[in-house]
């Protein structure tokens, strides 16, 4: 007895975990590797909108209610009909906490406030409806990785106004100076469809924070995808690596942010129109006064110096030290693991398995953890091998 609670302790961690790695990866799905702010809201409205489909349902189907309020038993103190108040309350407000908390992520001036409250309907519809298809899509791409061994890097690159476009040929040519000649397409619809389903239901919500057009670039063993404040570079490791180092040989900072924080920016614009050694100098002295974050202070020290350089018709630009500071504000490498996925769905289906016995719905739960396993790594096999 001791050896299958200690079996089930471990497969509900593992099953955590796996949600857990689901949710963040259907936020990476969606908008990209956000500021700390920005992630921490989008993150909080996104859970909210799960949760609501349980409380709108918990006011009609008591079992519901009586299943939710088993973790908290507030029945026991106020009464089911308190509970049932709290229930109805809680069905109301949340998508308009919803609607808040995007519009702190993705701030906007157009629309009132009130209008804005009142989108959180439909917004929370949208949340739930991305999450439900990016649980099923973005596991399946993240398996395909790891079965082509690609790794996925996440570098800060925000396109300044209307220069999308501008970013796009930016990464066209560091591509090209890396040996490799990539193809700039649409995001397939198997990778855009929660987005555009979202955006759909939000009503222009979070257009600050997605792009209206998604593009990517596509070649052989690299996939490049372009969000409006980050940048996916998904591939093998070296072709990863290359691109990377020669996107400092363009002239991508004219067209886009590099740095993160506000004053940063405000560097990085002014060494954009710094023409001469007096201006470079009064910027250096600001930039060691500058209270911002090492990775961005590295940044614009290399775009200093490399900029002090173009200056005197030095045209041998080290990058060695722009990519070991940080590649362009890269926030996070990580191979992508088949392990967390397999294990996640041997949890479901273990669970769903022996609910078999005990009710008849454990069968069908059961059967589905089973068909989506097989599912998703018959589909990461076949399309692991189209590289």
């Amino acid at each position: 007895m001791a050896i299958i609670s200690a079996l089930f302790a471990l497969l509900g961690q593992k099953l955590n975990g796996f949600l857990k790695a689901v949710f963040g990866w259907s936020i990476m799905a969606l908008f990209g590797r956000l500021s700390a702010g920005k992630q921490a809201s989008v993150s909080r409205a996104l859970l909210l909108s799960l949760l609501w489909p349980i409380l709108v349902v918990g006011n009609f189907k008591p079992a519901v209610a009586t299943w939710l309020v088993a973790f908290v038993p507030l029945h026991q103190f106020v009464g089911h009909g308190v509970v049932r108040v709290i229930f109805i309350a809680l069905a109301i407000a949340t998508p308009l906490i919803v609607a808040l908390l995007t519009r702190h992520a993705a701030p906007s001036t157009k629309g009132s406030v009130f209008w804005a409250l009142l989108n959180g309907y439909p917004l929370a519809l949208g949340y739930l409806c991305a999450f439900i298809i990016t649980a099923v899509t973005v596991p399946i791409v993240k398996l395909v990785s790891a079965v082509r061994r690609w790794a996925d890097d996440h570098v800060f690159l925000q396109p300044r106004p209307d220069r999308y476009n501008a970013v796009i040929d930016d990464l066209v040519d560091a591509c090209h100076r890396s040996g490799v000649e990539p193809k700039v397409e649409a995001v397939p619809l198997f990778l855009s469809l929660s987005t555009k389903v979202l955006k759909f239901l939000a009503r222009g919500a979070i257009n600050p924070i997605v792009e209206n057009e998604p593009k990517m670039l596509r070649a052989k063993g690299l996939q490049i995808y372009m969000y409006p404040a980050d940048l996916m570079l998904r591939g093998e490791p070296r072709a990863v690596a290359h691109v990377r180092a020669m996107m400092t040989r363009t002239d991508i900072e004219r067209d886009a942010y590099i740095v993160e924080t506000p004053r940063a920016q405000e560097l990085q614009d002014a060494l954009g129109e710094a023409h001469d050694d007096v201006r470079i100098a009064q910027l250096s002295t600001e930039l060691d006064d500058a209270d911002i974050p090492f990775a961005d202070w590295s940044l614009l020290e290399q775009m200093l110096l490399r900029h002090q350089a173009r200056l005197h018709g030095d045209t041998t630009l080290a990058v060695s030290g722009h990519t070991a500071g940080g590649g362009l504000a890269l926030r996070s490498s990580m191979r992508t693991s088949a392990l967390a996925v397999v294990l996640g769905m041997l949890a479901v289906n273990t669970v769903g398995c022996v609910a078999v016995g005990t009710r008849h719905s454990g069968f069908v739960f059961g059967g589905g953890g089973i068909g989506l396993f097989v599912v998703i790594i018959v589909l990461a096999l076949i399309f692991g091998k189209r590289r």
